[in-house]
């Protein structure tokens, strides 16, 4: 029978993931599990932390997104009186340009078979809809990632459909919304935004801890006196980073960023990874003197 190789009792880790989700606030002898006891990376435990510290973001960025479609897209769009197309032109009785406008006064439908509007423009930065006289234009609209900035609409995707000369219909807001997938696109939308914001999160934080995961242990080796492998770091790193990630989720989750908010990401990341080295090297000696 094939023996497994089992680790020795010293060398299983006291704490889980889980744990060093709230014991990274205040615990030194998870630091030194992590740097003795762990394996890996941590990359594992820096994607948890990530999965977890984004779940509130990610709900207000879905519930904002969700306002903002019903409010500016679906609601004017539904507004439309019927639109008549003849032999692929377009006849409208109203006068022109005729404009809806959502509940904030901003322009989100125009319907000109004037000449005088005939393309999606930064003019009307919330147009989606825009009916000329052969043609139909839609500007699928752009989820305001974290914080909420004005984007120029020239160089936004715009879909047109070009009328047939042989097509004699009439045009209505809501057939319209049922038929070209636009309340599909905003359930797909909403499904992608929390893994997207993970991934985002996870690319923009390995890769900095990788990086000051040199110099980290730089400093371990120069300033204290203690070897870590470039892997130890890492895990200790991660951990570590678990604080200044924590105020940072939640800045942007209330969003209340500001000009200073990377100054006190680096002091909590410096702050709590001395912290772990001070508690490492106090474990290393206590060994030493036993």
């Amino acid at each position: 029978m094939k023996r497994t190789k089992q680790l020795r009792p010293d060398n299983l880790p006291l704490y889980r993931y889980w744990h060093a989700l709230y014991m990274s606030f205040y615990s030194p002898s998870l630091y030194v599990d992590v740097a003795k006891r762990w394996r890996g990376w941590g990359f594992l435990y820096l994607w948890l932390a990530i999965a977890v510290g984004t779940m509130p973001l990610s709900a207000r960025i879905i519930f904002e997104f969700n306002q903002y479609f019903n409010q500016k897209i679906l609601e004017p769009i539904k507004l439309l009186p019927p639109v008549y197309v003849q032999n692929g032109q377009v006849k409208f009785e109203k006068p022109m340009p005729y404009m809806i406008k959502n509940s904030k006064g901003e322009v989100v439908a125009i319907v000109d078979t004037t000449g005088a509007v005939d393309k999606i423009t930064s003019e009307y930065p919330q147009l989606s809809l825009l009916i000329t006289k052969n043609q139909i234009m839609y500007k699928p609209p752009k989820l305001e990632f974290l914080v909420n900035n004005t984007v120029p609409v020239e160089g936004d995707k715009v879909m047109v459909h070009d009328l047939n000369p042989h097509d004699n219909e009439v045009f209505q807001g809501t057939d319209w919304i049922k038929n070209n997938g636009v309340v599909r696109l905003k359930y797909i939308t909403e499904l992608l935004v929390y893994p997207l914001i993970v991934i985002f999160f996870l690319g923009v934080f390995w890769s900095l801890i990788l990086l000051i995961s040199i110099l980290g242990q730089l400093i371990a080796r120069t300033f204290f006196d203690l070897k870590l492998t470039f892997s130890q770091t890492c895990r200790v790193m991660s951990v570590a980073a678990t604080p200044q990630m924590a105020f940072t989720f939640t800045t942007y989750t209330v969003n209340a960023v500001f000009g200073g908010l990377g100054l006190i990401m680096i002091a909590l990341q410096s702050i709590y990874f001395g912290y772990a080295i001070i508690a490492i090297k106090r474990a290393s000696m206590k060994i030493v003197h036993k």
